[in-house]
């Protein structure tokens, strides 16, 4: 045996060999059955084991513990899921022996049959790739290969949003008012204490996730001064919630956080809770003995979390009462520290969710039917998406407001919303200037460019964005390389089309009205500047509506 052989042997058999540090900073020995992920929850890796056969154990095993370096619990979940229904379909008498491509094959079949989609082959591939790119045994190149060849129908999304979905989609305008309504009325009458309240509040007006708000410390209930205008010797004051930021692939546990500027009196509840956080952990540790110094009670402070778990914390304590008691002072204290600047001490998210169902149903707000409303995170962020789209705002816009990270989510908000030229009526003419303006349209609606005068000649035609949007019947070239001119809309010889790009040219000019009125102020007359102009497209939106209705009635009278 040489020297270098000696040494990697040593080296395998090193106690530590076998110790992983998650993501979440959490050290756990992947000798033992349970690993722990995030310190509240954890990965049934014994169950794991025995779903495979023991030739493929060595490889499952490494790739989970890498995966575990990189990962979050939900996606290690994922994984355990897909592993177990493949073993179930493909494998019914015993544990999973091979990976071959003809088992993938009838897998598929299985899932569309049964679920309407492929999302559990989907997590299997993706766990299997990073078995494959480890270079454990048991993974052919043949079969990733074909497996990423594959294209899979994963779960359908936003179809709750696109439908409009009575159970499970939007919350309509009259049910968010009367919610809204109803937790004001709750928290005043003394049913609903701060913070239940401020719970309910922040997924109601944000829109965000229970993992963030499950994450969220008293140290993000932030006061600052802001960046002064010029001439000005002080900035405003901002009243912040810098809220951490939530499906960051390879993101530690609150790595980045994206701050809400709060208005001063919504943040006056936030403040009343972290006070109210903060004096409850103070009189725990005030029954237990405990006197800090007072640098290090702010530190632990800071860190509790908004909504936490107190069980948990209490345990803490106890347990760090106990160390402390026996002479180890330093180590009780650091144990503290620990706890608090992790996730112990916060609530799951599935907690969090299941709170925030009990705090609305609890008000008792009817729905539609005249039923109990049944309200969940994901309506709450479904219903805030709704209404951003309602306003007129972009998706890059929705995207930021909502905290996705990319746009593509935030579409479905603004696609194949059945009623949205009818919700961004509701929203425009909820301003009295944009009332007066209703009728500013002065042109023809047109069903195509056949029937536009001049609709034979090219030259007269109108784009937007490279988009065939209409017809100047006075073959003027006036427009713009690339854009419908703002006076078209309101001028006589314009000729939209029915299924002219208008919405989206609608969009466009709210979300610059919005910008505007949030750096020049709602009075400014530059805000102001567009709101003939938007007053048109609007009924240009509505006689295309009423046009539709007509020839469907049509339609279906000639059936």
């Amino acid at each position: 045996m040489n020297v270098g052989t000696q040494t990697l042997e040593a080296a395998l058999v090193q106690p530590d060999s076998h110790i992983v540090r998650t993501r979440y900073d959490i050290e756990f020995d992947a000798r033992e059955g349970w690993w722990p992920i995030d310190g509240k929850q954890g990965l049934d890796v014994e169950l794991m084991r025995a779903l495979v056969s023991p030739a493929l154990q060595p490889g499952l095993e490494a790739t989970l513990r890498h995966a575990c370096t990189k990962y979050s619990w939900a996606t290690l979940n994922q994984y355990r899921w897909a592993l177990s229904k493949f073993r179930e379909i493909c494998f019914p008498d015993g544990p999973i022996i091979s990976w071959k491509i003809a088992d993938f094959r009838r897998y598929r079949k299985a899932l569309l049959s049964k679920f309407g989609h492929e999302d559990y082959l989907r997590h299997l591939r993706s766990l299997l790739v990073n078995w494959h790119s480890g270079r454990h045994a048991g993974v052919s190149d043949e079969l990733i290969a074909s497996l990423k060849e594959m294209r899979l129908k994963g779960v359908e999304s936003g179809r709750a949003v696109r439908t409009m979905d009575q159970d499970d989609g939007p919350l309509s305008t009259e049910e968010l008012h009367h919610i809204l309504q109803d937790l004001n009325d709750a928290a005043e009458a003394g049913g609903l204490d701060i913070e239940e309240f401020s719970l309910a509040y922040f997924h109601l007006t944000t829109g965000r996730r229970p993992s963030q708000s499950a994450a969220l410390k008293c140290k993000d209930v932030q006061e600052c001064e802001g960046d002064p205008e010029p001439g000005a010797s002080k900035g405003p004051t901002l009243y912040l919630l810098a809220v951490p930021r939530a499906k960051q692939r390879g993101h530690a546990f609150r790595e980045s956080r994206r701050a809400i500027d709060l208005t001063p009196d919504n943040f006056k509840v936030f403040l009343a809770l972290r006070e109210h956080t903060k004096h409850a952990f103070t009189a725990a540790l005030d029954l237990r003995g405990w006197r800090l110094q007072p640098s290090d009670l702010q530190a632990l402070q800071s860190e509790l979390p908004l909504y936490p778990e107190w069980p948990a914390i209490i345990e803490t304590l106890d347990q760090a009462t106990q160390r402390r008691e026996g002479g180890e002072h330093g180590s009780a204290l650091q144990a503290l520290y620990q706890d608090a600047k992790g996730m112990a001490w916060h609530s799951t998210p599935a907690a969090i969710g299941q709170r925030l169902i009990a705090i609305f149903r609890s008000v008792q707000t009817q729905e539609r039917k005249g039923k109990l409303l049944h309200v969940t995170a994901t309506r709450l962020r479904y219903t805030k998406g709704t209404e951003l789209a309602r306003e007129g705002l972009s998706a890059n816009l929705i995207a930021w407001l909502l905290d996705h990270s990319t746009s593509r989510s935030a579409e479905i908000y603004i696609d194949n919303l059945p009623e949205h030229a009818s919700d961004i009526s509701r929203a425009i003419t909820t301003s009295p200037i944009l009332q007066h303006f209703a009728s500013a349209f002065r042109g023809t609606l047109v069903d195509s460019e056949a029937d536009a005068v001049a609709g034979h000649d090219v030259r007269s035609r109108v784009t937007y964005h490279g988009k065939n949007a209409a017809t100047c019947g006075q073959l003027k070239q006036c427009g713009l390389d690339d854009g419908i001119p703002h006076a078209c809309y309101t001028c006589s010889h314009f000729q939209p089309w029915l299924d002219g790009p208008h919405e989206e040219f609608l969009r466009e000019l709210m979300a610059e009205r919005a910008n505007l009125a949030t750096e020049l102020g709602l009075d400014s007359p530059v805000t102001k500047r567009r709101d003939k102009l938007i007053g048109a497209v609007q009924n240009v939106i509505q006689l295309c509506h009423a046009r539709r209705s007509e020839l469907n009635a049509a339609a279906e009278g000639n059936a």
